[in-house]
């Protein structure tokens, strides 16, 4: 499970890092600090949803 976050967060911070190749010209260094941030904090979040919805799918729909 670690390396499929590992490998979320990884796909979601090279978004991220387009995003902010693209937009470089037109916003300023702070909102891009700030959207690395909640880049990082919103992939960590879907990681731990996942390992959720995992251990639901394991305990629930095994037996």
């Amino acid at each position: 499970m670690k390396l499929q976050s590992m490998i979320l967060s990884g796909i979601l911070g090279g978004a991220a890092a387009g995003l902010a190749l693209v937009t470089m010209d037109y916003v300023s260094e702070r909102s891009l600090i700030l959207l690395a941030v909640l880049t990082y904090f919103f992939s960590s979040l879907l990681a731990d949803i996942l390992k959720l919805s995992q251990f639901v799918v394991k305990k629930y729909f095994q037996a």
